[in-house]
């Protein structure tokens, strides 16, 4: 009988530990979905034929100037990895590092309070980076 109640007991507790994770991992992602993002206009001075997953980018600005400063005078690297969308602006197309060539102006989308590493030049991780345009 101690062993039923034992075991009853330990499987509900366990029950309530799995609901309460799920509740924690749902919470955390819509956060994550409502983050606002700000647009950033950059030249690509290195492609990422060199230096697969990353963009090294030279005067990243906002695109809305009101009230956002620009995230780095500098050059600045952006990690990305192949969960960061890449796309040509004027068909949409999916692109990858490899097609982005230097010279390029590009459009940033990135979380409002990105964090960049205290290199020089400075890091933006992929998570950070919602989406890279390359404009026309």
């Amino acid at each position: 009988m101690k062993k039923v109640l034992f075991y009853s007991f330990l499987f509900l507790s366990l029950i309530g530990c799995i609901r309460q994770s799920n509740e924690e991992n749902t919470a955390s992602h819509e956060e994550r979905e409502d983050e606002q993002t700000i647009l950033y206009k950059g030249i690509v001075k290195e492609d990422g034929k060199n230096t697969p997953g990353q963009l090294i980018i030279t005067q990243l600005i906002p695109v809305e100037t009101t009230g956002h400063m620009p995230f780095y005078e500098g050059e600045i690297i952006l990690l990305t990895g192949e969960e960061v969308p890449m796309l040509e602006e004027s068909t949409n197309k999916s692109l990858s590092v490899k097609d982005i060539k230097a010279g390029s102006e590009i459009q940033v989308e990135l979380e409002e309070n990105a964090p960049m590493t205290n290199s020089l030049p400075p890091q933006i991780p992929g998570r950070s980076i919602k989406k890279v345009t390359v404009l026309d």
